[in-house]
């Protein structure tokens, strides 16, 4: 409530008195020396300027300043022009009261316009004046409340408390670290034009970086559809033979077994025809197969030394070809020293290591045609036993024998039929190895594309100054645990191998001052965890202080240069300059 007179140690005013009654009853300050000079004159027709008259009249305006004075206190030395009329207005613009009405402890304006050195408007404020130190203000109502608030001790005037002058102590405090400030201020500001001109290069190169990706990344994605396409279609066309060569195969030993089936119904026993005419036959051997003894003992012999089962396969099928074992597809001869086994033993680890070299680069559908050649080669060695069991008599029309050449048959097509392939091997493999070398670097390129994007997104400030805070990270430890801030990604809270997460960057706010992090991992019966970052300035980027102020909300302070502002600095500098002439709202 407002403040009346009663409130000043005179007592209630007497019913139906008003506040103007009270006032009335004291002339206006403004009239002392209009008075004083009127009473010079009635006493003698006009103005006496004998000595006494004159000291009179100096006490009178001595009287008058001194009122003036304690009228404007509370008032700023901004102000003071405000209230220097006849007539005031609230500055709130409600109504307006007449200057003699300026701190007399009675309220007039809701504002306290009219209170400024006095308690009376709970709305009103105090200025301290605090020469030597920082000028401030404060609540009117702190004024004569037995509290020193200014260290001039100026809101203190009634004299129930005696305040002592710390102005010019406090002064000398402020000014370190004032000073301090401004230090700090410089050599951040130094780091940030740095930092903000570094950003403006980089982030230019990073640009023309991402459009240059771009467009290798297009080349790229030709280059590989064309490639997936020549693959597609190389491996077509390897399905389409492998799946004909399994076709094949099958009617192949469908048909064996067949065959089989039928000669086995025909087996007669063996009978010996000997009125063949001499003049259409040809030797004994070649009109019934009959192989003598001699031969039967030389094949014996020559498995003995080292002949395998297969070659003495082919030497069985030229008995009844007729042709030569020993001679080669060009034609010329191959001799054959038979007293020398080892070289024939030499030559046909030759061949069978060739074999196993070709064989061992094949595919899987190879390893099935290799599989097909074993089986061929035991059939062979079938064969050649039933040759040598039967004493050297071949049947043309005996069921093994037909098995043995249709084995023959097979064989030579399960090495003539890889060479017969649509698809060449070597351009396929290259095909493949093109194809995966450019898919891996199209995905290494596309990842590169994704970072700078996601990068040259962000907002890093008006100038770009917190461009380098990005991917950086910084720690502080406090007791057992271990604070990390992220910005641009997360911030969390490290206890030994578990970590909360404090929050999810959620960008810059209150026009850079503050970052904040939100959605992080929810407290037990409790919001999810957030926190708020202040920045100040500072010339490195460290994580000073963490704090919980309330559940779940954590609070911590980052000193960097990009909130080292040169209009700060001036503010600082002039405010150290005069410290004692600008007010500083400590409310």
């Amino acid at each position: 409530m407002p403040k009346s007179k009663s409130t000043i140690g005179q007592g209630p005013p007497p019913s139906g008195t008003s506040s103007e009654h009270l006032r009335s009853k004291a002339p206006p300050r403004r009239h002392w020396i209009r008075h004083a000079q009127l009473n010079l004159e009635s006493r003698h027709g006009r103005p006496d300027w004998s000595n006494e008259n004159l000291a009179s009249l100096l006490v009178a305006v001595l009287s008058l300043t001194t009122a003036i004075s304690t009228n404007f206190r509370g008032i700023s030395p901004q102000d003071e022009g405000y209230y220097r009329t006849e007539t005031i207005k609230c500055k709130d613009g409600s109504k307006s009261f007449s200057a003699d009405r300026l701190n007399d402890e009675f309220c007039d304006c809701a504002d306290g316009t009219d209170e400024p050195g006095t308690s009376a408007c709970p709305n009103g404020k105090f200025y301290c004046r605090n020469k030597g130190h920082t000028p401030v203000e404060i609540f009117s109502s702190r004024v004569n409340d037995g509290i020193c608030d200014c260290c001039d001790g100026s809101d203190e005037y009634d004299g129930k408390v005696k305040c002592s002058n710390t102005c010019s102590q406090a002064g000398k405090v402020l000014k370190e670290k004032l000073e301090k400030k401004i230090a700090t201020f410089q050599a951040g500001l130094d780091v940030r034009k740095r930092d903000v001109e570094h950003t403006k290069h980089t982030i230019a190169k990073e640009k023309s970086e991402l459009s240059a990706l771009k467009q290798e990344e297009k080349k790229l994605k030709d280059q590989v559809q064309k490639l997936k396409e020549k693959k597609e279609a190389i491996e077509k066309a390897e399905q389409e033979e492998k799946v004909k060569r399994e076709k094949e195969e099958k009617a192949r030993k469908q048909a064996e077994v067949q065959e089989d089936l039928k000669e086995e119904e025909k087996i007669e026993p063996v009978k010996e025809d000997s009125s063949s005419d001499d003049s259409t036959a040809g030797s004994p051997e070649e009109e019934t197969g009959q192989v003598d003894s001699s031969e039967i003992g030389s094949l014996e012999e020559n498995e003995q030394k080292g002949l395998s089962k297969e070659e003495l396969g082919r030497l069985v099928a030229s008995r009844w070809t007729g042709e030569n074992p020993n001679v080669e597809e060009d034609g010329e001869e191959k001799t054959e020293d038979n007293s020398n086994p080892e070289d024939e033993d030499t030559s046909y680890d030759d061949v069978e290591h060739e074999r196993d070299d070709e064989a061992s680069a094949e595919d899987e559908d190879d390893e099935d045609d290799e599989k097909d050649v074993v089986d061929d080669h035991n059939e062979a060695d079938e064969a050649a036993d039933a040759f040598v069991s039967t004493g050297g008599e071949i049947k043309n029309d005996g069921p093994w024998w037909n098995k043995l050449k249709n084995k023959l048959k097979n064989f030579s097509n399960s090495i003539i039929s890889p060479f017969k392939s649509p698809v060449d091997k070597s351009e396929a493999d290259a095909v493949r190895k093109d194809f995966k070398e450019s898919s891996s670097k199209l995905s290494e390129i596309q990842s590169k594309i994704s970072d700078l994007e996601k990068k040259l997104e962000q907002d890093f400030g008006k100038d770009g100054e917190f461009y380098g805070l990005y991917g950086q990270c910084h720690e502080l430890r406090i007791k057992k645990y271990t604070y990390k801030v992220c910005p641009f990604r997360n911030a969390v809270q490290v206890e030994g191998h578990s970590t909360t997460t404090l929050g999810n960057w959620d960008g810059f706010k209150d026009d850079y001052k503050n970052m904040y992090f939100v959605r992080g991992d929810r407290c037990w019966s409790g919001p999810d965890r957030s926190l708020k970052v202040k920045l100040r300035c500072g010339a490195k980027v460290e994580l000073r202080d963490v704090d919980e102020p309330s559940r779940c909300e954590y609070v911590a302070e980052l000193s960097t240069p990009a909130v080292c502002l040169e209009e700060r600095l001036k503010g600082l500098e002039q405010r150290l300059r005069n410290q004692g002439e600008g007010p500083h709202d400590e409310l």
